[in-house]
């Protein structure tokens, strides 16, 4: 069963996201914007995901997020750090480095909200922890900050 992020863990991510590394304060600009952002990786349609596979969903936080613009500061590094919670969470591990997130999530931030790029990049570097059981979101989110500040600090900065 997939795990799924909820509106409330995004808005706790994104003030995390500002604890950590600054630059704003924490707010949400559209609670409407925010929760079609965050459901959209969720949605159905006669009981099928409408995203295909843990990789476009991860995809669709990411993006969805970043585009949204929901929140007055940190829509990037919030939109990166539920993409990579939520693979975390399903026990998918990613093998990126700092820079190359921080590639990725400016070309998504600037492009055309195509989700195919950031399907891809996620289907290249990621795979399965091989854990028994799936991390709750405060255990996923603590091991992306640990292993991915750099990339945090670098996105605040941009």
């Amino acid at each position: 069963m997939i795990q799924f992020i909820k509106t409330e863990q995004v808005v706790a991510e994104q003030e995390r996201q500002l604890s950590l590394y600054g630059l704003g304060e924490p707010g949400i600009i559209s609670k409407a914007t925010l929760e079609s952002a965050v459901t959209s990786p969720m949605a159905t349609f006669d009981g099928q995901y409408l995203y295909v596979g843990i990789f476009q969903m991860a995809a669709a936080y990411l993006v969805r997020l970043v585009k949204a613009h929901a929140f007055g500061n940190a829509n990037k590094r919030t939109g990166l750090a539920c993409a990579l919670v939520f693979l975390k969470m399903n026990n998918i591990d990613i093998q990126a480095s700092n820079d190359e997130l921080v590639d990725m999530v400016i070309a998504a931030a600037t492009g055309d909200g195509d989700l195919d790029p950031v399907e891809r990049f996620f289907e290249e570097r990621c795979a399965c922890d091989g854990a028994e059981s799936k991390p709750d979101f405060e255990t996923a989110s603590s091991h992306i900050h640990e292993r991915f500040a750099g990339a945090f600090a670098t996105l605040a900065d941009r």
